[in-house]
């Protein structure tokens, strides 16, 4: 329900059926002479301590209307601290 209050998901009916509805933006960061090296998230830290590995590029669920850019360096701000 917080995703919800947050703007970050929709809940839609599809028949008699509730639907959550997330878009999520990913961000490939890759050095300037593109040799192939990106940089991934290797891990998750959850809010009760639990570590899980991602492997993964940087994603991040946009806010309502949200411009996909913003999300983006909201991501990579949020990840950098």
């Amino acid at each position: 329900w917080e995703e919800v209050e947050a703007g970050e998901s929709l809940l839609r009916f599809a028949g008699s059926t509730v639907v959550r509805v997330v878009n999520v933006v990913k961000v490939v960061i890759r050095r300037p002479l593109d040799d192939g090296m990106r940089l991934y998230e290797a891990a998750q830290r959850l809010p009760n301590g639990r570590v899980r590995t991602r492997g993964l590029p940087l994603s991040e669920k946009l806010h309502y209307q949200e411009p996909l850019l913003s999300a983006a360096h909201r991501g990579v701000a949020e990840e950098l601290g």
